[in-house]
């Protein structure tokens, strides 16, 4: 996962400019603010915090991307940082230069290396912290509240129908409660509001309606979502505390196939339903009944909980634009089949979280995690 706090946001900047000042003096290529210039062509280098018990740092050619483990944000001397920043970004070079792949430390990577100057200690890019310090231990309480909702989602696919309301309504409750309750615990001085978790999710060509729909699903879980694109893929990047960002994961892998299975079904019901119109609209009319589902047990919120379910959402707005700036939203586009979005409507009022299916790809699914203030 990547991680968003103060502290972090305020040691990214600190990186950036490290970074920049390597690749301007050391490599001689000119920069600009958060883009460097290479071979008549300006790129945007991203550089993010995650959290893991092994790597200290990868580069992902795909996003133009560097991150960087926790650990370093607290332990790391500048000369240790500076080595494993300049193996990173030996692997940016080598990848620009000759379409070498990130992964690999063979004779592309190593020749960048040598081209530069920069000798073993850049090669292995061994950091001289305590690896031990980056096991972490799990949230006891952040775990059974996310079991719980799980197990509600799953009961929500009951034929009976009160009891299947009551069980969304009470996951609802219990993930509203939860998050008030992490809030209220935070320093008053916390401008930024604590941990922020980031992971990524549902990589495609380019965004699509399913996406979209999704994306809207996922937001009634308190997690924010942004299409992240890089050059080869589009991620769908979930946003939120650690708790709603696994569950909305789960929802999300399960989605991802629940859509197609749907869409099948309607179509051998009503096969005057066809083409890519009436299946966008489909999918757009699930998230459209599904939010109303989810907007109508709410109703039962006590003011209290109201008001700070609100502030949640204004917290959440705000520490995302601190981490992403400005952001353009794009509305859907393509006409519209009434008669499928109605029935999609439809599907999404009575759709039901039944269990958590794997993407079948790990490699899209990728969770960043920002530290708070100690």
């Amino acid at each position: 996962m990547l991680l968003y706090n103060q502290t972090i946001l305020t040691f990214l900047d600190r990186v950036r400019k490290l970074a920049f000042e390597i690749l301007r003096t050391e490599v001689g290529i000119s920069v600009r603010r958060k883009r460097f210039f290479y071979k008549g062509y300006t790129y945007r280098l991203g550089i993010v915090v995650f959290e893991g018990p092994k790597l200290l740092g990868y580069f992902d050619q795909n996003l133009m991307e560097i991150g960087l483990n926790k650990a370093l944000v607290y332990q790391a001397k500048d000369q240790v940082l500076k080595n494993i920043l300049r193996h990173e970004l030996a692997h940016l070079l080598a990848y620009l230069a000759s379409g070498a792949t990130a992964k690999e430390h063979g004779l592309e990577f190593r020749q960048t290396c040598r081209d530069l100057g920069w000798g073993p200690e850049i090669f292995k890019a061994r950091a001289d912290i305590d690896l031990e310090n980056l096991k972490t231990n799990g949230d006891s309480d952040c775990e059974k509240v996310i079991e719980k909702v799980k197990k509600l989602l799953a009961l929500s696919a009951s034929p009976n129908i009160h009891e299947s309301q009551l069980a969304t309504i009470k996951a609802n409750e219990i993930l509203v409660r939860y998050n008030l309750e992490k809030n209220s615990l935070l320093p008053p001085q916390d401008e930024f509001g604590g941990d922020l978790y980031l992971k990524r999710v549902l990589g495609a060509k380019r965004v699509n309606a399913k996406l979209t729909a999704i994306s809207r699903i996922l937001r009634t879980f308190l997690v924010d979502t942004v299409f992240n694109h890089g050059t080869e893929e589009v991620y769908l990047e979930i946003i939120g505390s650690i708790s709603n960002v696994e569950i909305a994961e789960y929802v999300a892998n399960f989605l991802n196939v629940e859509f197609e299975n749907l869409w099948k079904a309607h179509k051998e019901n009503y096969p005057e339903l066809r083409g890519l119109r009436s299946k966008n609209s489909f999918f757009r009319g699930i998230a459209q009944g599904y939010q109303s589902k989810v907007d109508f047990s709410r109703q039962g919120l006590q003011k209290s909980q109201e008001t700070g379910l609100v502030c949640l959402e204004k917290q959440l707005e705000y520490q995302v634009k601190r981490i992403y700036g400005r952001l353009n939203h794009s509305s859907s586009l393509g006409g519209t089949c009434e008669r499928s979005k109605n029935l999609g409507n439809k599907a999404g009022q009575s759709l039901s979280i039944k269990r958590a299916l794997n993407s079948g790809n790990q490699e899209n699914s990728r969770t960043l995690c920002l530290p708070i203030d100690s």
